[in-house]
Order: C-alpha cells, then structure tokens, then sequence
C-alpha cells in the first residue's frame, strides 16, 4: 500500500508495532504505550532502541522524545535501557 501511494510510511510503521505488540515482540518505532502496575504508563519494548529515532525518522516519525510528550513522558534511553530487561521479562515472548 505504501509503495502504491496508498498508505503513508508513517501509518504503516504505526500499524506494524501494534502487530508487533500484540504477538508480544519487540517493536520497531517505539509507538506503543501501556500501563503497567508497578511503572504506570511506559513505552512497550523496542527493538534495537539505540538506532530507534534513526528508524522513526526514516519513515516520518517525529523524534522518541518528542513523541513521548503527547503522553505526558520523558524520553531517556539511558533509563530506558535500565529497565530494558524488566520490560523483556514481563511482556516479551521467549
């Protein structure tokens, strides 16, 4: 659909974290939120997060941090990154 000039990028990138999500992997472009008892609201797990906003850009997407703001978040990859394990643990498929 993207290559017809059907769908934007941005949509599709949207859509394939949501899929992503749901079959309990990795997402690519960090869109995805949920709430978590012990966390409240986080970003569900990314893939490869240190090249995230070089993947976001590529199809449209503002900035993580950017993007985070529209729900009242912060970005920080470093505190991301430890808590990165706690997420896999609790919401990835081994």
């Amino acid at each position: 659909a993207v290559q017809n000039k059907k769908a934007f990028p941005d949509d599709l990138a949207l859509l394939e974290d949501r899929i992503l999500m749901r079959k309990k992997k990795p997402q690519l472009y960090g869109s995805q939120t949920l709430y978590d008892k012990n966390l409240g609201y986080i970003i569900f797990p990314i893939q490869d997060v240190d090249h995230l906003d070089r993947r976001r850009a590529l199809v449209g997407l503002q900035s993580m941090s950017d993007y985070v703001k529209f729900f009242n978040l912060d970005w920080n990859i470093d505190e991301y990154k430890s808590k990165e394990r706690e997420l896999y643990g609790n919401y990835i498929n081994k």
